[in-house]
C-alpha cells in the first residue's frame, strides 16, 4: 500500500483499516506526493493507496483506476456500489479495538479541518467567530463556488465538533494511544 509520509493521511488510513480488516500488507511510505504515489499504482510498484475522492475520480474517469473500498461508516451516494469499511466491519460484528479505532478515524475523517482560537478566548468572541465560519460556508455564492471547483462542503456545526473531541477523550486510554501509535512508521 503506498502512502505519502508516516502520520500521513494516507499513511493512517492504511495502517488503521489494514489492521482492523487484518489486510497482510506494507505500507511504503516517502512518496513526496499522492501523485508519485499513484504512479507507482499504475506502474505495478505498489498495489493500492488511499486518495480522497477528488483526486481519485481523474483516474477512475481515466479508467486508470478503481475504487476498491471507501473510508467511512456508510456508502457514499455517488458510489452505492462500493462497500464502505464500517458496514465491513459491522458485518464482521463490530466491537473490536481495531473497529473502534476505525470509527473514531471515520469521525475525524468527517471534520477534515479545523479552525482553532486561544485557549482564553472570551465566549462572546468564539459565539461569534463561530457564526461568521457557519455563515460563511453557508453563503448562496461560496457554495455556488465550491460546486463549480468540484469541492465537497460537509460543515460541521460547532457542538458536533465539540461532542466528536469529547468522544476522542473518552476513548480508553489504551485505544487513544493505539490510535497514535498508528500515525508513526512500523
Amino acid at each position: 500500500m503506498g502512502a505519502t509520509a508516516v502520520g500521513s493521511g494516507s499513511y493512517i488510513d492504511a495502517r488503521i483499516v489494514g489492521d482492523a480488516l487484518d489486510i497482510q500488507q506494507k505500507v511504503i511510505h516517502g512518496f513526496n506526493s499522492s501523485s508519485d504515489a499513484r504512479l507507482a499504482l499504475l506502474r505495478g510498484d505498489i498495489f493500492g493507496m488511499w486518495s480522497s475522492l477528488t483526486s481519485a475520480m481523474k483516474g477512475v474517469r481515466n479508467a486508470q483506476e478503481k475504487i476498491v473500498l471507501q473510508l467511512g461508516p456508510h456508502r457514499h451516494p455517488s458510489m452505492p456500489a462500493i462497500p464502505a469499511t464500517g458496514e465491513i466491519l459491522d458485518s464482521l460484528g463490530g466491537g473490536t479495538d481495531g473497529a473502534k479505532l476505525v470509527d473514531i478515524w471515520h469521525a475525524l475523517n468527517e471534520v477534515g479541518r479545523v479552525i482553532v482560537a486561544p485557549p482564553d478566548v472570551d465566549e462572546s468572541k468564539l459565539a461569534f467567530l463561530r457564526q461568521v465560519v457557519e455563515s460563511s460556508v453557508n453563503d448562496e455564492e461560496f457554495v455556488q463556488l465550491a460546486a463549480e471547483s468540484r469541492r465537497d462542503l460537509a460543515f460541521l456545526p460547532s457542538h458536533e465538533l465539540q461532542q466528536l473531541v469529547e468522544s476522542f477523550a473518552a476513548l480508553e486510554t489504551d485505544l487513544r494511544f493505539e490510535l497514535l501509535s498508528l500515525a508513526r512508521s512500523e
